[in-house]
């Protein structure tokens, strides 16, 4: 086969390859925090390298996956991006009583957490949104590194290559989505809502912020942008505002990466981005 001819079943070919054995572990387990939660960050790993592999196999540089830093006003983008239409997701069913605010339930954790349960619940909770927003966004880049590099860093420009902006955004975010599937079928990704609501309601979710992060990748050219993206979008969501929030009950229908609202919130961001700014053009790629 013409590798060259082929660049995307090549790299669907190696993350299904590399991803089936966590798949498996996962399934076995039922948990996501398997061996501390290594097993699954170690998963997030198995799309960089398929793109690293599918550069290497059609004798690409790597320099084709974005790895070069480009405009910081990108990055920045990326960072701040997630945290706006996540609050913009969260204040609403917060005030609504749609999935009521949980910050005493919260501050209370945190300060147990920090052992500084002597200073009340207020400066706990404003170091621990402090601490994930800063190191807590590092250390969520580590694994969200391992998607982008494979997601946006390789897939979407091989589909750009090929397709307009909007099919590029629609299959890469299909792929992506399909991707987490068996951890959300076989494992404890998931939420207490209805399964084909749910499932339904996180594929959305995952094909606007996929947009958004294609869009970043395309325009600046590096694959930064994106990883700050899924990195605070993963901290500051699962670490931060669910956490914050009562989800049970008719909660889980609204909130989370299963509920609607980040669909809605998140799709907003997204309309006004591609609104507002001239489409990427097919990128250049080594």
């Amino acid at each position: 086969m013409d590798l060259k001819r082929y660049p995307v079943a090549l790299y669907l070919a190696l993350v299904v390859l590399l991803s089936t054995p966590y798949y498996v572990l996962l399934a076995r387990s039922g948990s996501m925090d398997m061996g501390r939660g290594f097993v699954v960050h170690s998963l997030m790993w198995a799309p960089g390298i398929a793109g690293l592999l599918s550069a290497w196999l059609r004798h690409r540089s790597v320099a084709m996956l974005g790895l070069g830093w480009g405009r910081t006003r990108y990055v920045a983008a990326g960072y701040v991006l997630p945290i706006l239409y996540s609050l913009l997701a969260y204040v609403p069913l917060w005030l609504s009583g749609l999935a009521p605010a949980a910050f005493g339930e919260f501050a209370r954790d945190c300060a147990t957490r920090l052992h500084w349960q002597n200073a009340g619940l207020l400066a706990p909770a404003l170091l621990q949104i402090f601490l994930t927003l800063t190191f807590g966004a590092i250390q969520s880049a580590a694994s969200a590194a391992g998607e982008e590099i494979g997601w946006r860093g390789y897939l979407v420009p091989a589909l750009r290559e090929k397709y307009g902006m909007g099919a590029t955004v629609l299959l890469s975010g299909l792929i992506w989505a399909a991707w987490h599937m068996p951890v959300i079928f076989f494992a404890d990704y998931h939420s207490a809502a209805p399964q084909a609501y749910a499932v339904a309601c996180f594929t959305l979710m995952v094909l606007i912020t996929g947009g958004i992060a294609a869009w970043l990748r395309l325009r600046s050219g590096s694959v930064w942008p994106a990883i700050a993206l899924h990195a605070v979008h993963n901290a500051f969501i699962q670490w931060l505002l669910d956490p914050m929030t009562d989800a049970s009950g008719n909660g889980a229908w609204y909130a989370g990466e299963f509920g609607v609202a980040l669909v809605i919130a998140a799709g907003i961001a997204a309309a006004s981005l591609f609104a507002h700014s001239p489409r990427p053009a097919s990128p250049a790629l080594p």
